[in-house]
């Protein structure tokens, strides 16, 4: 009968002697798929194949310690664990299993869909199998590419997402990747290692693998339109770049909510995401020139706009993109043509990190013409770049940690502005918004609702929970019950809601006008936070209307129509706040008194463009440069 799965299967992976009982079981049944048959037919049936596709479902294994969940490794853990040893004893065994659950969901899939859990098994295996893009240890590299493709091709894996691309498009791009740069290998002569291997009768193997089992013919692809690589076909290379821009977004996005504090800004998440695009990207992202001096990298750590801007005391000039793709240069190009800054970017990418809604989105930037100078923010660059200029797709990822913004307006109002668009046909405008919470679902939303479905799907397979929901604003709640220092973030924060009872939409409405967040709720206030500088200002519910609070006055007060209020009288002055408030005692004494400005009850009827709403909007302006 064909050997069960068992735990008992795993061994010791610092002994290294043969091979365990599972991956000649595995190989086994491969060949027999092969072949078209299972072998001794006297003893084996479809349903000892039911059996054997069922223990490698139960078979796979959750995390060992640094190794994520999905693999079906035969070693107890991975402290240690070398870079060979985690290739032998975790990776291959990995291969085969996939290939394995792949080839009978090909070959047998009435019997392999009622195996409960087989497609989750399935997907989490290719999404691991992705891990090392298909790749060996240090300079056996190509050799593990050799029996992973090869192995992944016997179990029709290529074949499968080939037809099915969105089941792991992860894989699906390794493979594309690791398959063309075999075939270019053998086509311009060049399969060989660096100690002069060579490597043409194993790339050979593969190719012949992937187009007799697998219908896939990269090798006379290469012949017929193998031009050097320097100049792939424009159409190609955008597929390629959506393939490894989905993967490396993915990749971010699961490490943004695993480690939220771990990145130091927009520039941690950019570095970290250039390092992904660069890991799925490989090789075509170097392009290289006969010509001695002529090596050009198509991935920019930043790149400039067509589009231009202006800050104060500028003159209108070009921003810089946080990462771009950009199009391989033509191979006669001039060598200063052949310049990184001089290159189309086709695919642009914007990070932030508890952004404010300005920094995040211009509410105008539908009306800004071609030649405005308008400032700058992440989806408003990304945007108008589409409209007026040659840039293809454009990606924004904002994510907020949850040190005291949910970003939960802002995620809100992005959203529905994007939600008007209209894009030049072939171009495409992703914005995605990732929220930490602290306990419970994570929040994952997008204006494209099938870059939100994937990720979401995928974080969901590796085991973390996120959806489209709104998250708690604070990592340590106020609390209304009187609680104090970590006894309070124990007790629930109050709402907006409970703040202004009828006239939380009036609230809503001060705070989305002056691009500010909520960064704590107490029972009778709301703080205000922006761009990083928290408690800048308040809102306090007064009997005709609501309370403006600016932290201090500032020497460039605004003038308005509104009209002071002591801040004495204001429903949250007591304790702490009171200090806050009348800038008195530490450590506010440095800081100098608030000042309080009454907004009527009516103004909540007038328009945005009516002189009232504008003075919010100056006043609110005017606290984030205190």
């Amino acid at each position: 009968m064909i050997k069960r799965f068992q735990q008992s299967d795993v061994g010791d992976h610092r002994g290294m002697p043969g091979k365990p009982g599972i991956i000649a079981s595995m190989t086994e049944l491969l060949d027999a798929l092969d072949a078209g048959t299972v072998p001794n037919d006297a003893d084996y049936s479809l349903d000892d194949l039911a059996g054997y596709l069922s223990s490698l479902v139960e078979g796979q294994r959750g995390s060992l310690g640094r190794t994520m969940p999905g693999s079906w490794a035969v070693a107890p853990g991975d402290d240690g664990m070398d870079a060979e040893t985690r290739v032998a004893h975790i990776f291959t065994p990995t291969y085969i299993a996939t290939a394995t659950l792949a080839r009978g969901l090909c070959d047998h899939p009435l019997t392999a869909l009622a195996i409960p859990g087989y497609r989750e098994a399935l997907q989490s295996g290719m999404l691991f199998c992705a891990g090392r893009s298909l790749q060996g240890h240090g300079y056996n590299d190509a050799v593990g590419a050799i029996d992973a493709l090869g192995i992944l091709a016997q179990g029709k894996v290529p074949w499968l997402l080939e037809r099915r691309p969105d089941f792991c498009p992860e894989l699906r791009a390794a493979v594309d990747e690791a398959a063309k740069h075999m075939a270019r290998c053998l086509h311009d002569g060049t399969a060989g290692g660096s100690w002069g291997e060579d490597y043409t009768d194993g790339f050979t193997a593969v190719l012949e693998a992937l187009r007799v089992t697998n219908d896939l013919d990269y090798l006379s692809a290469a012949e017929t339109h193998g031009q050097h690589p320097a100049a792939p076909p424009a159409t190609d290379y955008e597929r390629f770049c959506e393939q490894i821009t989905m993967a490396s977004v993915a990749d971010t996005v699961a490490k943004l909510l695993t480690h939220p504090f771990g990145f130091h800004g927009d520039t941690g998440i950019r570095d970290y995401l250039y390092a992904r695009l660069h890991a799925h990207g490989g090789a075509r992202l170097s392009i290289d020139d006969p010509r001695p001096g002529f090596s050009t990298l198509l991935l920019q750590s930043e790149h400039y706009t067509l589009a231009r801007y202006i800050g104060i005391g500028q003159t209108p000039r070009g921003a810089r993109f946080d990462l771009a793709l950009t199009l391989p240069p033509s191979s006669p190009d001039d060598i200063d043509d052949r310049c990184a800054e001089r290159l189309q970017a086709l695919f642009a990418f914007e990070l932030g990190k508890n952004k404010a809604l300005d920094k995040v989105i211009d509410p105008d930037m539908l009306a800004h013409a071609v030649d405005a100078t308008p400032g700058t923010s992440d989806v408003s660059k990304l945007y108008r770049e589409l409209m007026h200029h040659d840039l293809k797709q454009g990606w924004a990822i904002e994510v907020y940690d949850s040190r005291g913004t949910s970003g939960a307006p802002t995620i809100a109002s992005a959203l529905e502005t994007c939600k008007g668009l209209e894009l030049p046909e072939g171009k495409k405008l992703v914005v995605i918004f990732v929220g930490f919470a602290f306990a419970g679902k994570h929040h994952l939303s997008s204006n494209d609702p099938d870059v939100q479905t994937a990720l979401i799907a995928r974080l969901a397979r590796l085991g973390i929970e996120a959806g489209p929901e709104a998250v708690s604003s604070s990592a340590r709640p106020a609390a209304p019950q009187g609680g104090s220092g970590w006894s309070a973030a124990l007790e629930p924060s109050a709402t907006v809601e409970e703040v202004f009872d009828e006239r939380a939409a009036f609230a809503e409405r001060i705070i989305k006008t002056g691009g500010m967040e909520e960064c704590g709720r107490k029972s009778q206030y709301v703080n205000l936070s922006c761009a990083g500088k928290t408690n800048i200002a308040q809102l306090h519910p007064q009997a005709d209307g609501i309370a403006l609070v600016l932290k201090r006055r500032g020497d460039d007060l605004p003038a308005t129509l509104f009209a002071e209020i002591p801040v004495a009288s204001l429903a949250g002055y007591a304790g702490p706040n009171a200090r806050w408030l009348d800038g008195a005692g530490r450590p506010y004494e440095k800081k100098g008194p608030a000042v309080a400005y009454l907004i009527p009850a009516a103004v909540d009827e007038l328009g945005d463009d009516d002189r009232e709403w504008q003075d919010v909007a100056r006043l609110l302006e005017h606290a984030k440069t205190l």
